[in-house]
């Protein structure tokens, strides 16, 4: 999948709010090649749809600790998304950082 991560990202903008969706589940799976990506799955935290932000706010906490932590006040915003469901996924993604999201938690 690594060689494919930049074809990957480049989905994160399609029209479509399913593929966009799952170009965030795919960088997730992907891991560490994807993290280059993170600021721009970090800007789907704001996309229209919300299956698209809770997978973005999923995804950049499967990223890793240091991924996640670089974005920590942008996932602590989606703790007031109208959706629970994205409101949820950040509440865990925060959890995993622990300290590191602690000056987000107020």
């Amino acid at each position: 999948a690594a060689p494919h991560v930049e074809g990957i990202a480049a989905c994160l903008t399609d029209d479509d709010a399913d593929v966009r969706k799952a170009a965030c589940e795919a960088l997730a799976t992907i891991g560490d090649p994807a993290d280059h990506h993170a600021e721009a799955l970090a800007g789907t935290l704001t996309d229209n749809c919300s299956q698209v932000r809770r997978a973005a706010v999923e995804a950049l906490g499967q990223l890793g600790t240091e991924v996640a932590t670089q974005h920590a006040e942008m996932i602590a915003d989606c703790l007031e998304d109208a959706e629970i469901g994205v409101r949820c996924a950040a509440l865990g993604t925060l959890a995993q950082l622990g300290e590191n999201a602690s000056k987000h938690a107020e």
